[in-house]
């Protein structure tokens, strides 16, 4: 990553339409293969080569906001500036705490260029990961610009009262309480002391060390991983409370920090790896796929359908885990 950093000053502006157009093919590519659920050894491939465009477009999305052209963003076609494919959704909608990260670290360094569009998505917004992807990229826009932290506070306070159309209404009605207390967290996220998240962070990555072998405080280059590997995990950042607790504490932590922070020296990262598998890319698709099934089918809540009744669109789900989530 280092070496293709250095590049930044001539290709600055490239690297962000390139992430700009690989974030519009990925959700394209995303629902067609989800639907598709590729089998045999050519849907290996596919998934494969899926997971592989997710971990490019994530370097490209830290090496295109890293641009000293400000003006790069705003020459974007009108067609792709401001619109999720050209902010965090491509790597946040993943759901993938290392991919969530550059996607808000992204969202963070392009600061002030992208705050508009993405107070307006408050209002707007009619799915959870939606939300969340606004919430965690105000967080990481208001982590690294002081200056835009308060109104950054009131709009997120505001949001669960706000709504611009009947769905984005129904969707703050539906998850009233779980939209309350994530937007609550945000706001307080913004003035966390980061010497405490940055403690949080670190106790993070002590779990992955033998407990029998040297604390990792008394090695320089344990602490440099215990605190890389967090940001590493391949691991689901978004689909419940405790997870998305942690992720939101995990971008207030990272998003003010160099984008080096997400890479560890090649050597060790060879004898840590893990090997991918179709598990890894299926973990992104197939809830997306089913989002996307269920979206397709009109669903009107009838009264007598409370949050924790089988949801009427027939998927075996609460209501406020599907349709009313």
């Amino acid at each position: 990553f280092l070496e293709i950093a250095e590049l930044e000053p001539l290709f600055g502006g490239s690297f962000l339409t390139t992430y700009a157009a690989m974030g519009a093919e990925l959700l394209e590519a995303g629902t067609i293969i989800g639907r598709a659920r590729p089998r045999g050894a050519r849907g290996k491939a596919i998934l494969h080569d899926y997971w592989n465009l997710l971990h490019a477009t994530g370097h490209l999305a830290l090496l295109g906001s890293m641009a000293r052209d400000r003006d790069a963003y705003a020459q974007l076609s009108e067609s792709v500036a401001g619109s999720r494919a050209a902010l965090s959704f491509p790597l946040v909608g993943t759901g993938v705490v290392a991919f969530i990260l550059k996607g808000a670290w992204a969202a963070g360094r392009l600061g002030k260029l992208v705050m508009p569009a993405y107070k307006r998505a408050l209002a707007e917004d009619v799915a959870l990961y939606d939300l969340f992807d606004t919430l965690i990229a105000l967080l990481a826009i208001g982590t690294r610009t002081r200056g835009l932290r308060a109104e950054i506070r009131k709009a997120v306070l505001a949001a669960p009262s706000r709504a611009e159309t009947t769905e984005a209404r129904r969707l703050r009605e539906g998850a009233e309480k779980e939209i309350r207390l994530t937007c609550q967290l945000t706001a307080d996220l913004l003035d966390a002391d980061p010497d405490l998240l940055e403690q949080d962070l670190f106790a993070l990555g002590q779990r992955v060390f033998d407990p029998s072998a040297a604390p990792p405080e008394d090695d320089p280059l344990a602490r440099d991983l215990a605190r890389t590997l967090p940001l590493m995990a391949r691991t689901d950042g978004l689909s419940d409370g405790r997870k998305l607790v942690s992720t939101l504490h995990l971008v207030a932590a990272t998003a003010a920090g160099p984008p080096e922070q997400f890479y560890l020296p090649r050597a060790l990262l060879t004898k840590l790896r893990d090997p991918w598998r179709p598990a890894h890319t299926l973990q992104i698709l197939e809830p997306r796929a089913a989002v996307e099934r269920h979206q397709r089918r009109p669903v009107v809540r009838a009264q007598s359908v409370g949050r924790n009744d089988p949801c009427p669109c027939g998927s075996g789900e609460k209501w406020k885990r599907c349709c009313g989530g």
